[in-house]
């Protein structure tokens, strides 16, 4: 809960920062621009080739104003994942007791077949909703919006 109220929080300054400076970030030019400002940075960057572009997911992310919990999560998501695939993030995995739990068939097979199909989805379900790694993934970038929306629109 902890960790859905600092996102929480992000999105709401994003939202008032968005009220106060009479901006927004969906169809905005100077923020797509910024989103790849550091591009020179990047482990990919080669120099005389043309910068990356916002793929059609990030695209339609940012298309309507952004007014929601829901929406921001999803269009910072995508914006994330996107920039990680460029190298201008650097996504958290998880690692040690942070690890996704796993549960080999060996540990259900002497089970009847009803029961090792139920184990089966109950482990599937299980491995793919145990862990919400947004917070480890959504910052710096969530500060660094606010910060450049307040450098950006602040006094403009």
């Amino acid at each position: 809960m902890k960790d859905d109220a600092k996102l929480e929080k992000s999105y709401q300054d994003i939202i008032d920062r968005q009220a106060e400076f009479e901006v927004e970030l969906a169809n905005n030019a100077d923020f797509e621009a910024w989103t790849i400002s550091d591009w020179p940075e990047s482990y990919m960057y080669k120099p005389f080739e043309p910068e990356p572009v916002w793929d059609d997911e990030v695209r339609a992310s940012f298309s309507n104003n952004l007014r929601s919990y829901d929406q921001f999560d999803r269009a910072i998501g995508n914006l994330v994942w996107w920039r990680s695939y460029y190298g201008l993030e650097t996504m958290v995995m998880f690692r040690r007791r942070l690890d996704e739990p796993y549960f080999p068939p060996s540990s259900y097979q002497m089970c009847s077949a009803n029961t090792q199909g139920l184990a089966e989805l109950l482990t599937n379900f299980i491995t793919h909703n145990c862990c919400d790694d947004r917070p480890m993934n959504y910052y710096p970038l969530l500060d660094r919006i606010v910060a450049w929306m307040d450098a950006t629109y602040a006094g403009a």
